[in-house]
């Protein structure tokens, strides 16, 4: 199990590195646009209805904070993945 999940790990590294290596703009600042976009629609979604007064649906509420915390913990995990990989690989190395 280990093994597979390495694998994952490995690839979406690698896929990150490309990304960042590309001359494309927005490969290399999607995942910093959905980390801003994402939480504001949040709260958008959340306070607004009541600022208004419309009502939304539980559904719609638990939708778009499941898409936040998926959106959060990808973006945030990984580059705290990445970062302890990073230093930590050189110890492995010797």
């Amino acid at each position: 199990m280990n093994d597979i999940a390495l694998e994952i790990e490995k690839q979406v590294t690698a896929r990150h590195t490309a990304d960042m290596e590309s001359d494309n703009w927005l490969s290399k600042t999607i995942r910093p646009i959905l980390a801003i976009v994402v939480p504001l629609d949040y709260l958008a979604t959340k306070w607004l209805p009541f600022a208004c007064g419309i009502s939304v649906p539980d559904q719609t509420l638990q939708a778009t904070f499941r898409l936040m915390e998926w959106v959060m913990g990808f973006y945030l995990g990984f580059k705290g993945v990445e970062r302890i990989a990073k230093n930590i690989g050189p110890l492995f190395k010797k």
